[in-house]
C-alpha cells in the first residue's frame, strides 16, 4: 500500500460520519476527503516518478494505492 496515512484518515472520517448518525454527514465525510486525497496522490506520484523514474514506476505496478489487494 503506497499511501497508508491517507487510508487511515479515510477510515477515521468514515467513522466520524457513522458516529454522526446521519447519511449526509457520512456521505460528506467520505466523498470530500477522498476527492482531495485522490488529487493529492496524483500530484505526489507525478513528482515521485519525475524524481525516482523507473524504480518508482515498478513499485507502483506491484503495490496498491489505498486499499491492499483492491485499489
Amino acid at each position: 500500500m503506497r499511501h497508508p496515512s491517507y487510508t487511515g484518515v479515510l477510515l477515521l472520517t468514515t467513522g466520524f460520519g457513522v458516529a454522526a448518525g446521519n447519511w449526509i454527514s457520512l456521505l460528506l465525510l467520505i466523498v470530500v476527503p477522498t476527492l482531495a486525497f485522490l488529487r493529492r496522490i496524483d500530484v505526489e506520484e507525478a513528482a515521485m516518478v519525475e524524481t525516482l523514474g523507473r524504480s518508482y514506476e515498478d513499485y507502483r505496478a506491484r503495490s496498491r494505492r489505498l486499499v491492499p489487494g483492491v485499489w
